[in-house]
């Protein structure tokens, strides 16, 4: 159970199956959401394409203690083992060790949503690679349900139709990914002094995030001193979170939500975190300036960069 005595917020929940409907009522709170906070509770139980995302995630936290537990780090990690397909690092990544070589704060494996849909010889690792096409799957429907809320803010935003949906076609070459996390428990019982993954905001455009266990904080945007608070899971729900690009498209007006990953809080810190992620980025020829809208702030003139030029310098 989540411990009581933590400071906790409180995220708004969005019925999946209602913006599916172009309910209007939720169409509003979603927008008001992604005009604030940046995070919200999608309800994912109510709809078929939701249940279905919500059982390959289950799988995919599964398949991640199975495999991050029992596959040795000289199969996991071998020499030479990284490289660069997607804007970012394809293949398994251990952020540090201890002094046995085993992972300590964090390890993660990415695969390129892209090269699973239209790269044969796209390489997964031997130790998943029977999992293709539950990771193919479970990008796909990240990718359906993310283009019901882009959609949604499409009509909040007063754009043209499909003007955000057409620049994030699973098609498309853009860098998402599927992710697969494990924060290792500490050895010794105590919170790690630093967190395992620090203070950012995602070089996305939105993320769908499933956890199973307290880590996940983000900020109060009032106030001074910052203070951090822990995001609960919910069952049967993604977290959602809009990430820099709708910040940069919208100029402004939906905010990039701030968040880091802690220790879990309580009894929940003596076992190993589990995460699994998939996120939506735009088409890598996607120009990085505002988009016209009567919703939307003009941009400044100035130098225009593409999506990949941008997220390679970010």
């Amino acid at each position: 159970p989540f411990p009581k005595d933590v400071p906790t917020v409180t995220l708004k929940k969005i019925s999946l199956q209602n913006l599916l409907k172009n309910d209007e009522k939720e169409s509003g709170e979603l927008f008001n959401v992604l005009t604030n906070e940046g995070f919200f509770y999608l309800n994912l139980t109510s709809h078929e394409l939701g249940r279905q995302f919500l059982d390959e995630s289950n799988q995919l936290h599964h398949i991640a203690a199975d495999v991050f537990n029992n596959v040795p780090m000289k199969d996991k990690a071998p020499p030479g083992h990284r490289r660069i397909d997607t804007d970012a690092f394809d293949s398994y990544i251990c952020q540090s060790v201890d002094d046995n070589g085993e992972p300590d704060m964090a390890e993660f494996l990415n695969v390129s949503c892209w090269g699973l849909n239209h790269d044969e010889n796209y390489y997964i690792p031997p130790w998943l690679r029977n999992q293709r096409e539950l990771f193919r799957s479970f990008a796909a429907n990240g990718n359906a349900i993310g283009q019901v809320i882009l959609k949604t803010l499409e009509r909040e935003l007063h754009l043209y139709a499909d003007e955000l949906t057409n620049i994030h076609q699973p098609e498309d070459y853009s860098g998402g990914f599927v992710r697969l996390f494990r924060y290792p428990a500490p050895k010794d019982g105590k919170p790690h002094s630093t967190a395992p993954t620090p203070a950012h905001t995602d070089a996305t455009s939105m993320t769908l995030l499933f956890n199973w266990q307290g880590g996940l904080q983000i900020t109060k945007r009032q106030g001074q001193e910052r203070e951090w608070l822990y995001i609960p899971p919910e069952p049967g729900h993604v977290i959602v979170n809009l990430g820099d690009t709708m910040l940069i498209l919208s100029n402004g007006v939906l905010k990039s939500g701030r968040h880091r990953v802690v220790t879990p809080p309580g009894p929940q810190a003596e076992f190993h975190r589990y995460s699994v992620l998939t996120n939506l980025r735009p088409s890598n020829d996607t120009p990085m300036r505002a988009l016209k809208s009567d919703m939307i702030p003009s941009g400044e003139d100035g130098e225009i960069v593409t999506a990949r030029e941008w997220s390679l310098a970010k």
